[in-house]
């Protein structure tokens, strides 16, 4: 008797030519997979839905396909491809799909288990990344259904109450408040409509869990006074900080709730935080973590459909089922935390998600009237380089049309045609390309675009807040490595504020009559990459406090350290590129780069210069820095041959799932130093300051930014709290971190005193003698405050 049934969509010549339902490349996928899962190929009974080579799968072919199945005495069918789900199961989206139990409606007692189609994992076929982990996807896959073949499949059932009266919800919100006191965990989900929350599902237990609607086809569904007293509890249940509430993405639901109720949610744990360190190269959506942990078949779009199509109730039933999922799944993401050694590294980032919310809905001060001038200096500014475009090019042409581009370059100037996923582009890339080739109307175009993004993007208006603040929305999990990323708030406004222009920070104030302070870990991490790697003329530097940037622009250059810090200082610029940078410029690049093995072609485009300058910089830099590969590389690539596990200076276990390569290993490169600094900021900084109020009571946190965190302190809290202030939170952020041999190493933190968050108008806080006592320190920073605190109190 087979173990499984495998179903394609039909014979091609490598089938008729091995005599298989599924062979050449993507049958030897398949026998890979197999193997994988200990299931030899002749223990699965693999067929197609045509039989004749060349022929396209249809209907009509169904009918013998369904009497041949029934034949076979195997509950679990693997159905291999989107073709396959479209005829069989009538269903769109394979990788929506995938890992889904489907009960076969025609052959009832039999199941389906959808997965892709090995020639998705064909490197001539696909390119990318995902071509190993869509083989992984299949293995488990495959292993889903060997266990419904052998153990039978029963769905676990969940009860969903919708439409319920209030004493219902009365009665259910008390009873899940006396659990949650009892030690039960407290699932729940809102979703929206027009910005108002249309329902909320909550509950202590996933087999069994409640919509409280608030909206209806009729409009309102409670009463004011009902619907007043349904919050209350709710912001009861939520609050409580003895409490666990659990969800996916929670820091949606509780910046939402914060902004529009007041309710500010506490103890929290999360699913799509703890998907994300589980298998950071996977996606961390809950239809994806269903497709994991459960048996639930595949039900994201129904949410979509409902708000769209007005089916309240099965709106209610999607809503329900998020918390479901949560309940179930998150327990077998705690079990393989703990298999991973990564409870520590969970812990510490879901505790992320409350000072992020306090973060996002605090939002920073705008200076709005010098931001309408920089906005109308950049519309002046764009008018006067299309001008010289047009004498450049000699007619007029649009820098952002594609259209004109491709004629002006492609067929006009006679360049041969770049392109991306097989189509003729203009993008940055390419215009970067076609700029270093002489084309000075390239460079205008890159400069009109970027110009007109500063406008858009950095100077508009309409992103702040009508408060004059502008907010974003962080991601807890939105970088690989343990640091958060940012966007426009989920109220539509704002934008990324990690990544703005450093010139566009003088626009960001701290408060009227508070001091603004930026905490920043001083060249973290190539220090990491220097002492994990022991690199000797890096730790050299590093232990001689002399400026590492200046030192490899020397190296590069074969000038002294000394002429390159001169230069630098005076605008005194090299012959590389356009020749308007400076050694320590390029040096500077090359640490943020090199040490992560780019190759000269990226470095090139990375920096937008000759591939032959930037060839000439790699070279230099590792004849310079000969550890960089020999020992840092060497280590990471020996960790990961290990189980390809990769653990960062904070404890983070980093599991690599791609193909074995190159392009496996420099993805690795930057996971210890990205993911260290990452967490040395999340934890001894974000947290450090938000969880202990009792000697933080003062300070609002205002922004993360990967390396670097933004506080602001009120000036009547007096110089001696700055400056014992300053001390506390530097200190925490250089705590001693143990290296792979054992070693301690500190990095170092610059502390930035000003009225707004660009750092040349503010003040340096120099180190000080760490051996002085409290008191002595207290002073002495205070001393040094001064000034600020004097332009804060005269400029107030």
């Amino acid at each position: 008797m087979p173990k499984i049934i495998i179903v394609s969509d039909k014979i091609g010549r490598e089938e008729l030519r091995e005599n298989r339902s599924i062979g050449g490349p993507a049958g030897q996928i398949l026998a890979d997979c197999l193997r994988s899962t200990a299931i030899a190929r002749s223990d699965a009974y693999c067929t197609t839905i045509s039989k004749n080579f060349g022929e396209e799968p249809a209907e009509f072919h169904l009918t013998k396909l369904y009497e041949e199945l029934n034949q076979i005495p195997c509950s679990s069918i693997l159905l291999l491809g989107e073709k396959c789900l479209n005829i069989i199961c009538s269903r769109q989206r394979i990788e929506k799909w995938r890992g889904s139990v489907i009960e076969f409606q025609e052959l009832p007692g039999k199941f389906i288990i959808p997965t892709y189609h090995p020639s998705c994992c064909i490197p001539m076929k696909y390119k990318g990344d995902g071509l190993y982990l869509n083989k992984l996807l299949i293995n488990w896959d495959i292993e889903k259904a060997a266990r419904i073949a052998k153990n039978g499949f029963l769905r676990s059932q969940r009860e969903l109450i919708i439409a319920p009266t209030f004493t219902d919800v009365l009665q259910w919100l008390e009873g899940v408040y006396v659990a949650g006191l009892h030690g039960k965990t407290i699932d729940f989900d809102i979703e929206l409509m027009n910005m108002e929350v249309s329902c909320i599902s909550i509950t202590d237990d996933y087999t069994i869990v409640i919509s409280i609607p608030f909206i209806s086809e009729k409009g309102l569904y409670w009463s004011p006074n009902q619907e007043c007293e349904i919050w209350l509890k709710i912001a009861r249940i939520l609050e409580d900080p003895q409490i666990k509430k659990r969800g996916q993405y929670l820091i949606f639901d509780t910046h939402f709730l914060l902004r529009k109720y007041g309710i500010k949610t506490h103890n929290i744990d999360d699913t799509m935080v703890a998907q994300k360190i589980l298998m950071p190269d996977y996606p961390v959506g809950l239809d994806f973590i269903t497709s994991i942990y459960t048996d639930k078949e595949y039900y994201k779009d129904e949410g979509k459909k409902y708000f769209s199509g007005g089916n309240w109730p099965r709106l209610w039933q999607y809503n329900a089922t998020d918390s479901s999922i949560c309940g179930e799944a998150f327990p077998q993401q705690i079990e393989n935390l703990i298999n991973q050694n990564n409870i520590a590294t969970y812990k510490r980032q879901v505790k992320m998600i409350e000072p992020l919310c306090y973060a996002m809905e605090r939002g920073i001060r705008v200076d709005v009237k010098e931001m309408q001038k920089e906005f109308t200096a950049a519309e002046s500014k764009i008018e006067a380089l299309k001008k010289e475009l047009n004498e450049i090019c000699g007619y007029e042409l649009n820098a952002n049309s594609p259209k004109q581009l491709i004629n002006h370059f492609y067929m006009i100037k006679k360049i041969p045609p770049y392109k991306k996923g097989g189509k003729i582009t203009t993008d940055e890339k390419a215009l970067i390309r076609i700029a270093r080739k002489g084309f000075k109307e390239a460079s205008k175009i890159l400069e009109i675009r970027r110009t007109i993004k500063r406008k858009s993007t950095y100077l508009n208006i309409d992103k702040v807040d009508n408060d004059g603040r502008m907010r974003c929305a962080y991601n807890p999990v939105g970088t690989r490595y343990s640091r958060i990323s940012s966007s426009e708030s989920i109220f539509g406004t704002g934008n990324n504020l990690q990544n703005q222009p450093h010139d566009i920070l003088k626009l960001f104030l701290a408060d009227e009559n508070y001091i603004y302070y930026g905490f920043d870990l001083s060249q973290a991490e190539n220090r990491i990459v220097a002492y994990v790697g022991q690199i000797p003329q890096m730790m050299e530097a590093f232990e001689h406090n002399l400026d590492v940037h200046s030192l490899t622009g020397a190296l590069i250059s074969g000038l002294s350290v000394q002429e390159v810090k001169e230069q630098d200082d005076n605008n005194i610029y090299c012959n590389i590129g356009d020749g308007t940078k400076t050694w320590r410029y390029f040096g500077k690049r090359s640490n943020h780069g090199l040490n992560y093995d780019l190759g000269f072609k990226t470095f090139a485009l990375y920096l937008e210069i000759p591939e032959s300058d930037a060839r000439f910089i790699v070279e230099r830099y590792h004849m310079s820095y000969p550890g960089v590969r020999n020992n840092y590389h060497t280590f990471v690539r020996n960790k990961l041959s290990e189980n390809r596990t990769l653990t960062n200076l904070m404890g983070r276990n980093t599991v690599f799932m791609q193909e074995w390569g190159d392009d496996l290993f420099k993805e690795a490169y930057a996971c210890i130093p990205q993911g260290t600094v990452g967490d040395i900021i999340n934890e001894r900084g974000v947290e450090y300051i938000y969880y202990n109020q009792n000697l933080f009571q003062h300070v609002e946190f205002l922004v993360q930014v990967h390396d670097s965190i933004g506080i602001q302190i009120p000036v009547t809290a007096g110089l001696e709290y700055h400056a014992k202030t300053i001390i506390s939170i530097k200190q925490s952020l250089e705590t001693p971190l143990i290296l792979p041999n054992g070693q301690e190493l500190i990095i170092p933190v610059d502390v930035i005193a000003g009225l707004d968050l660009y750092k040349g108008h503010g003040k340096k806080i120099k180190a000080i003698n760490e051996k002085s006592t409290l008191e002595e320190l207290t002073l002495k920073y205070a001393e040094l405050l001064k000034d600020q605190y004097d332009r804060t109190t005269s400029a107030n």
